[in-house]
């Protein structure tokens, strides 16, 4: 920009077409970089979760079955000393799918309401559930650390120190105002 703005040579409005171009390569990338960032994101969440909360796989056929009925039950406990309960009963038994489900059930009830806006509810369970597991702990720091792209303030701060302010010489144009002025530019040759 700098670089557009020294040049002698150009007409006032030949630097506003420059600018404006230049302006728009700045906020085409910049939303390049916000796509990628939120893809691997996205894809960063996707392990983190399969880290936490999903047992190591075993080759048994009857895995996918447990791991399908585990998360349903707990899907269903709204209480969490319920859960609680569910969990010491599960890890008692040595039913992994069902205690990394409730464990699940436990962060997603957490994370509705964070224990910053005063739910402690859900914590004893979360407690509870990485006592004995140092990966989902490490999984679940990391993933209470990330952004959440589902909530509209995080997504908002994350597109704003994405967005590329317009030089102030082409900030009170409009992008139709802008288009309009690269046209006639580019009938004149200027």
């Amino acid at each position: 920009m700098q670089k557009i703005r020294a040049n002698k040579r150009l007409s006032p409005q030949a630097r506003q077409a420059d600018l404006i171009k230049a302006h728009r390569e700045a906020s085409e990338r910049a939303q390049q970089l916000w796509r990628e960032g939120e893809s691997a994101h996205a894809q960063r969440t996707r392990v983190l979760y399969r880290k936490a909360f999903v047992a190591p796989a075993s080759d048994h056929p009857s895995d996918a079955i447990s791991r399908r009925d585990a998360a349903d039950r707990a899907a269903m406990v709204n209480d969490p000393k319920e859960a609680l309960e569910m969990l010491a009963r599960a890890q008692h038994h040595g039913d992994e799918h069902l205690a990394r489900a409730i464990g699940q059930r436990a962060y997603e009830q957490h994370k509705t309401l964070p224990a910053r806006l005063g739910n402690k509810e859900w914590e004893p369970v979360l407690k509870a559930f990485v006592v004995d597991r140092p990966d989902a702990d490490e999984a679940l720091g990391e993933l209470q650390s990330l952004a959440d792209f589902s909530d509209r303030a995080d997504r908002l701060r994350m597109a704003m120190r994405h967005a590329v302010p317009a030089p102030s010489e082409i900030a009170d144009l409009n992008p139709s105002e802008q288009t309009k002025l690269l046209e006639s530019l580019a009938e004149t040759g200027d």
